[in-house]
């Protein structure tokens, strides 16, 4: 063989076993931090696993017992008897396609009738997502304990909103506890009114701020809501137009 050639080929060789170390070492510590990945996982899931009776309903499909007997309850009866016994002005989202019939969750996904999932981007999914289990496990418990209303005192009332404040800058110093972001804008304004005396509001074409009377206001771009009047600002001055 030629010398020179004989001497590529080793150096090639020697590249090539380099390279096949490298990548060795390479697997070895990803496998590794893998492993470590996947024992804190497990670690941090002790504890946080559904009861089997919370399981076994959850992984339950609901009754599709038709009311009054008759047909099963498959999407389309489902729809059906949605138009027949709600108001129209509750929407379904997909109605015009193909609307979703969701029967469970977990974690960000939505599941249909057929065990379909699907990313959920717009259904307001809790922080920790759906059907997480420590939190599951707390409303069990608490369900099975008592479900009542803040009219009656109970330790964990002021536990929460300890907690709460503590997150608060100052000086907010005082909680109410509402159902909905409806409630709460509701509750706000009332007590920027009760505060100020005065009612005028700033609101944001077409911002969603809930469903009660008092925030369901739509106006321009930004109006000016005068009590319970509607003043939209002018309009902007035309663009010049493109030289």
């Amino acid at each position: 063989m030629d010398p020179r050639g004989a001497s590529r080929a080793a150096a090639f060789a020697a590249v090539s076993l380099a390279a096949a170390l490298t990548l060795a070492l390479w697997q070895r510590r990803l496998s590794r931090r893998r492993s470590t990945r996947k024992k804190a996982s497990n670690s941090s899931r002790e504890g946080q696993e559904l009861p089997e009776w919370i399981a076994n309903a959850a992984a339950a499909m609901p009754c599709l017992d038709a009311p009054g007997g008759g047909r099963e309850l498959d999407k389309q009866a489902v729809h059906d008897l949605r138009r027949e016994l709600f108001c129209p002005g509750q929407s379904v989202s997909y109605a015009n396609s193909d609307p979703l019939m969701v029967v469970r969750g977990r974690g960000s996904k939505l599941f249909d009738e057929a065990g379909n999932a699907f990313l959920d981007t717009r259904n307001n999914v809790g922080h920790l997502g759906h059907s997480h289990p420590a939190v599951v496990a707390a409303v069990a418990r608490q369900a099975a304990a008592i479900n009542t209303n803040t009219r009656y005192l109970h330790p964990n009332h002021v536990r929460l909103a300890a907690k709460l404040l503590e997150k608060c800058p100052a000086p907010l110093d005082r909680v109410f506890f509402v159902n909905s972001g409806s409630e709460a804008n509701d509750l706000a304004l009332r007590l920027a009114r009760a505060a100020t005396g005065k009612k005028d509001v700033i609101v944001v074409e077409h911002a969603y701020h809930g469903h009660t009377s008092e925030v369901c206001l739509r106006g321009g771009v930004v109006s000016l809501i005068v009590g319970r009047g509607l003043l939209h600002p002018p309009p902007p001055p035309p663009r010049p137009a493109p030289p």
